[in-house]
């Protein structure tokens, strides 16, 4: 039986240009290109660039280029790099739709040079490329970019191995059009992978994905939704129509309906929304209800904790089995400071109820509808007026 020989290949990405520092999709380019070539499981993946990378897969080497010198430096400096490799493929980081099945022609191609050209368009290489590791580093500090050095191979009279791919694999950002039709693309790419994990989405079109979004089994994504930065919605979640997620965590069974969640996490069998804002460092706890337009801040529910109709929590903690009236609110800023409001278990606020932070509301406590709670309310206390106060003390000074 023939075997054929597993080249050891390395992979150089050139990341020059304004668009490889642009997030495509939540993650760069490079990234992008790097995630491809590393499913090849290839010796080495290094990345050119004239720029800084604030993360990397850690499968992922830098290589710090001066701008205009980035070809002929970056292959000169990956000679100790790639000093087992036999293969070496360079890919232009701005081409993030580039697949495995172009790279691994690149790879096992038998001849010096082998060059990616679109479709049956023989006359034009779009690259990426590959070269024997032995020709290249004999050549390369000769020539200042790739098209001298297949000009060189070409006068040389070698022949050129060619890859074949489709005009979408090779998209090459280079303007905004192709910025647009490259993120567009890898966004579908996001959303056949969720399918393929099992989650249903009834207008896969219409919803915007990320490179950080991880979906568990049976989510299901309604039309219009926008999912943001390291986003986790876990098993039998339903989203929207009409939410967007921003570095959300959303509990199973949950439901977040045309609301918008950001830097928060939701706990399990919860409901948010329609129209509801929950903010930067809310957590959420199990079986919580938030209803129509409320709006959280900073905040913590204890599990089954229920907030309806245009209410606002900031900088408050809440404990378990409370219920926030519609329209009361938290007044946790005096216009220089944010004041904390802690609210404890089994407290019923009545509605348009005002909590003058900083102040605590023991257990089982209740205020009356249109209450100011200027003073902390001990447990079992009902307080009611403006200024709130103890209901069996009002009733006492009546009669």
């Amino acid at each position: 039986m023939n075997t054929i020989h597993q080249q050891k290949c390395g992979i150089l990405i050139l990341a020059h240009g304004d668009f490889c520092d642009q997030s495509l999709a939540g993650e760069k380019s490079s990234i992008w290109v790097a995630e491809t070539a590393n499913q090849l499981v290839p010796e080495r993946i290094l990345i050119a660039t004239t720029g800084e990378l604030k993360s990397k897969p850690e499968y992922v080497e830098i290589i710090k280029i001066q701008k205009g010198k980035i070809f002929a430096d970056a292959v000169v400096a990956t000679k100790e790099y790639f000093s087992d490799c036999e293969r070496i493929v360079v890919i232009d980081a701005n081409m993030p739709l580039v697949t495995q099945k172009v790279l691994r022609g690149l790879i096992d191609s038998d001849t010096p040079v082998a060059v990616t050209y679109e479709d049956n368009e023989t006359y034009s290489a779009s690259g990426p490329f590959s070269f024997s590791a032995e020709w290249l580093y004999e050549r390369v500090a000769q020539v200042k970019s790739l098209g001298e050095l297949l000009a060189m191979y070409l006068e040389e009279g070698g022949i050129v191995a060619s890859v074949i791919a489709s005009s979408e694999e090779l998209i090459h950002i280079n303007d905004r059009y192709s910025f647009i039709e490259a993120e567009s693309g890898l966004r579908k790419i996001l959303i056949e992978q969720a399918i393929g994990r099992g989650v249903l989405f009834s207008d896969p079109k219409s919803v915007i994905l990320e490179h950080d979004v991880d979906l568990g089994c049976d989510v299901r994504v309604e039309p219009n939704c926008q999912l943001y930065g390291q986003c986790i919605v876990q098993a039998g979640a339903i989203i929207g129509p009409g939410t967007i997620l921003n570095n959300a965590r959303v509990g199973e069974k949950s439901t977040v309906l045309q609301s918008v969640v950001s830097d928060s996490e939701i706990g399990s069998h919860v409901s948010v929304g329609p129209f509801s804002h929950i903010r930067e460092g809310t957590f959420i706890g199990d079986y919580c209800e938030i209803g129509t337009s409320a709006e959280v801040k900073a905040s913590t529910l204890e599990n089954h904790v229920k907030m309806h109709h245009f209410s606002y929590l900031g900088d408050t903690t809440v404990g378990k089995n409370s219920n926030i009236g519609a329209g009361a609110i938290t007044c946790n800023f005096d216009g220089q400071e944010k004041h904390k409001t802690k609210i404890g278990s089994q407290v019923f606020i009545g509605s348009s109820t005002m909590l003058v932070a900083p102040i605590n509301i023991g257990d089982d406590a209740v205020t009356g509808a249109g209450s100011v709670v200027v003073n902390n309310v001990p447990a079992h206390t009902k307080v009611v007026g403006v200024p709130a106060r103890n209901l069996d003390d009002r009733q006492s000074e009546q009669n």
